[in-house]
């Protein structure tokens, strides 16, 4: 079973996107021992204006692992039904609470 996490972010280390970032950071780590449920991470990356694409629809809904700016996700968390963790790229979660409080 993949553990499956999507980057939605404008975030970028030169001319490398985070989502590449993230994969090359995989590489030096193992996956948990056998015991594990997880057999492999696979990583993928969106635009804002893909997430709701017929085409995207299965990725966005087995997504476990979201790894994104928030503003460019806020208002298509529903689409996540399989969402687990959502890591923000933002320092700090008031922007977060700030949020779900007020809407």
């Amino acid at each position: 079973m993949a553990l499956r996490v999507l980057v939605v972010s404008t975030v970028q280390k030169g001319s490398e996107t985070l989502g590449e970032l993230l994969k090359a950071q995989l590489l030096n780590y193992s996956l948990p021992s056998s015991s594990s449920k997880f057999t492999s991470v696979e990583i993928s990356a969106v635009s804002t204006n893909e997430l709701s694409l017929p085409e995207n629809q299965e990725l966005v809904s087995k997504t476990e692992v979201l790894v994104a700016d928030p503003p460019l996700v806020l208002k298509n968390l529903y689409l996540f039904t399989n969402l687990k963790w959502l890591c923000s790229t933002f320092a700090g979660s008031l922007f977060l609470f700030l949020f779900f409080f007020f809407s």
